[in-house]
């Protein structure tokens, strides 16, 4: 299994992200859905969301859960996965532009046991914490996506990725969650000044922008750490997230470093309702060593 390390919860309640080395990745994903949303019910059997969401043999998955109070978690399993699936697939350019949960069937297992994402469960009416693990298949013989996630039945959160072959360079992956609290949500206009005019052109609002911000400091902690020093704030070496359109419902973020993209830096950003989410894949470079020591 490649490793993946991340989200572990303070002593306040938030989550702090992690990473741990090694894991290939050609590009990244993620989704978190806050299962507390109102539409993040549960459905009943005829609901027509079914029919959008489930692929032939899922419903059979999604109606096997045993307990009462794993279907909800189940259900919203499989639109994480799907959509942080279609985020992957988007980013390598097959031409996808319409996101059609049915058409991406998913090879999926929700179960206590250890996480994959070393996350501590929260207070849930769930007894322990739920680990999400398998895959979901895309059009070609090589869109086979690799999904783990958690969930605690507050929250359900994947992270998505397409493994390179074995003996191929390596890369790292870190992953990051957080709940987003009352002080958090400050005027959007209070955050204005955080950005850069080509930034804020992709913030709509304020989970936008705090997971903007928050996986930026990420980045910046990378940087500061692969080059031994502080950071730059300002140019050359400034770190920008930009976000470019796909389709009517979505964006491709990507992120620029003192004016220059940097595409070996796969970047995903997710939210809704009370959390915010977010995976940096760092690329490696072609004779296999880490990218890190080269990121400005």
């Amino acid at each position: 299994m490649d490793p993946i390390e991340g989200i572990t919860r303070s002593a306040e309640g938030q989550f702090r992200s992690g990473d741990r080395e090694g894991g290939a990745f050609v590009s990244v994903g993620n989704d978190v859905l806050d299962l507390g949303h109102p539409r993040c019910g549960d459905r009943p059997k005829g609901d027509r969301l079914l029919r959008r969401i489930l692929a032939p043999g899922e419903r059979e998955w999604l109606e096997g859960g045993g307990h009462a109070e794993l279907r909800p978690v189940r259900l919203w399993t499989l639109w994480a996965a799907k959509e942080a699936a279609f985020k992957v697939l988007c980013k390598l350019g097959r031409g996808r532009r319409i996101f059609q949960p049915s058409a991406l069937p998913c090879d999926l297992l929700v179960h206590c046991g250890e996480s994959a994402l070393d996350i501590h469960p929260v207070t849930s009416g769930l007894d322990g914490l739920l680990r999400i693990e398998g895959s979901v298949r895309g059009e070609r013989p090589d869109e086979q996506i690799r999904i783990e996630g958690t969930s605690d039945g507050t929250f359900v959160h994947v992270v998505g990725w397409i493994p390179e072959a074995p003996g191929l360079a390596r890369a790292r992956l870190e992953v990051g969650l957080e709940r987003i609290t009352v002080e958090d949500a400050a005027p959007l206009e209070r955050l204005r000044d955080e950005f850069t005019e080509a930034e804020w052109d992709g913030i709509r609002s304020i989970p936008s922008a705090w997971v903007r911000l928050k996986a930026r400091a990420r980045l910046e902690f990378q940087l500061k750490r692969s080059t031994n020093g502080p950071a730059p704030t300002g140019p050359p070496g400034r770190v920008e997230i930009l976000t470019r359109r796909v389709g009517p419902r979505g964006s491709l973020p990507r992120v620029r470093i003192g004016g220059i993209e940097r595409p070996e830096l796969s970047l995903s950003l997710s939210h809704h309702g009370r959390y915010v989410a977010w995976a940096i894949r760092f690329g490696a470079a072609q004779d296999g060593t880490e990218r890190t020591d080269r990121i400005a």
